[in-house]
């Protein structure tokens, strides 16, 4: 019969992971910063996806340190992220054929918003009830309110 209890195991480190109904003081930490160094990793590269990428290798380096021996958490998380970032930008830059048109970042997307909805579809309606209203009588094809 195996006698090694589900603490004894050695737990994922790959993704920050909830205990129970608390968290770790690592975990803890890396979530209370977890979207100041996407926002970092993002704005370096320019893909949510490459973002990603560098977090989880944030996370891999970030459960490896001492916390005892850092002073400012979150600005030593913000070294990790952007070295992993810089290093990834190296082998990106190896991988990558070179982009003929300007260089975009790619668009996040965000959870739908039912209040910017409704804000978004009254200033249509609105803007073009004011284009309808300033329409000459000649345009009279056009359909009128």
């Amino acid at each position: 019969m195996n006698d090694r209890t589900t603490s004894d195991r050695t737990r994922d480190t790959s993704e920050p992971v909830a205990r129970g109904d608390h968290m770790d003081g690592v975990t803890q930490t890396f979530v209370a910063h977890r979207n100041l160094l996407f926002t970092v990793a993002y704005e370096m590269l320019g893909s949510a996806a490459d973002a990603e990428d560098v977090l989880q290798e944030t996370w891999l380096r970030w459960v490896g340190v001492d916390l005892d021996t850092v002073r400012d958490q979150r600005a030593y998380l913000v070294r990790i992220t952007t070295r992993q970032a810089l290093s990834h930008l190296r082998t990106l830059g190896r991988r990558k054929e070179s982009y003929v048109g300007p260089w975009l970042p790619e668009p996040l997307l965000t959870a739908p918003d039912v209040a910017e909805d409704v804000e978004l579809a009254d200033s249509v309606s609105m803007a073009m009830l004011l284009v309808l209203e300033t329409l000459t009588p000649t345009c009279g094809h056009l359909p009128r309110p």
